[in-house]
């Protein structure tokens, strides 16, 4: 089937293929992919080495992994946040979990050296390497902690690890809470009277605690303001957590002063994804009427084009609006 697409789409196809070895761990499924990879004379880029990796890793063969992970190295640009959570993942893997932690500070290292940032992907990896109780993890955020040549950003990268562990027991008030008390003595032992260094990725991780449940929107509010305070720019997904949350608690004048807000702060017009979230928040909680007034008023206003799903959308608000429906 993918041959017949048109260049474009077969392209999607076979990175679609790529992604679901990685998911199965089918190697067999990544040899085809490959195949049409070559047939389309398309380079092997990161999408197909990386998949692999985490093909190996799904088979429990980390030596292949590692293997491939050293192609990566060598015949692309440099490994990726992608690549090194592999290769960390390849590490736990092994038998030798003595000298594991120690490695996995040789990877901490070396993605500083060359320029790659950790992402929530790293976090989960290494909280999910060890139990919360295991000795290793101890050592690991021991060795961490202590270690005389980390930099604010690693000190950062291990408060970022903690927070997200606390997540997993904590409500989001306690955990904000937290933040603003400034201790980090409430994150690690023997850490007391210290504060907490934060980035933006830190808020990431609390708005998309915060904006789970609209119980939570003064709470979201009060994270954004903080951000901002510390002189942090939210990104537009930022913000669009926000104002979809505001829209399903009702607050829509405030939700279009922050679209408002993010357009001349971030730079981002706001599209028809900022809109739809806008619509679906509104109707989440029973205002056809005003998703309606966003869908006919604002949008036309700010030149947003209706796509299909949008019209749908509307057709099916139409409806319940109608005289003649029995919902009314």
């Amino acid at each position: 089937m993918v041959p017949e697409l048109k260049p474009d789409l077969a392209k999607s196809a076979v990175r679609a293929l790529f992604s679901l070895s990685a998911q199965t761990g089918q190697v067999e499924l990544f040899e085809r992919a490959f195949q049409l990879n070559k047939k389309f004379d398309l380079s092997l880029t990161h999408v197909g080495l990386s998949s692999l990796v985490a093909c190996y890793l799904m088979k429990g063969d980390v030596q292949s992994a590692k293997s491939t992970f050293k192609i990566v190295a060598s015949h692309t640009s440099g490994p990726d946040v992608v690549d090194f959570n592999l290769l960390m993942r390849a590490t736990v893997m092994e038998e030798d979990k003595a000298s594991a932690y120690d490695k996995i500070l040789d990877i901490l290292t070396h993605m500083k050296l060359v320029n790659v940032t950790p992402d929530l992907s790293t976090m989960r990896t290494m909280l999910n390497s060890y139990d919360s109780t295991s000795t290793m993890r101890n050592s690991l955020y021991n060795k961490l902690l202590n270690s005389p040549s980390a930099s604010r950003a690693d000190q950062v990268f291990l408060n970022n690890i903690a927070i997200t562990n606390l997540l997993a027991k904590k409500d989001i008030e306690f955990m904000v809470g937290l933040l603003f008390r400034d201790n980090r003595g409430e994150l690690f032992p023997g850490q007391d009277n210290k504060p907490i260094e934060v980035n933006g990725l830190t808020f990431k991780i609390l708005m998309d605690a915060a904006t789970f449940d609209v119980k939570n929107s003064s709470i979201a509010e009060k994270l954004f303001k903080s951000m901002r305070s510390r002189g942090m720019k939210p990104e537009k997904e930022t913000y669009e957590k926000l104002i979809s949350i505001l829209a399903r608690k009702g607050r829509l004048q405030k939700a279009r002063r922050y679209i408002t807000k993010m357009e001349q702060e971030t730079g981002c017009k706001a599209d028809v994804e900022t809109y739809t979230k806008l619509v679906d928040g509104l109707l989440r909680i029973g205002k056809p009427h005003l998703a309606k007034e966003i869908i006919m008023q604002d949008m036309p206003l700010n030149d947003i084009p209706l796509n299909n799903s949008i019209l749908r959308k509307l057709r099916r608000i139409e409806k319940k609006l109608s005289p003649n429906s029995s919902t009314i």
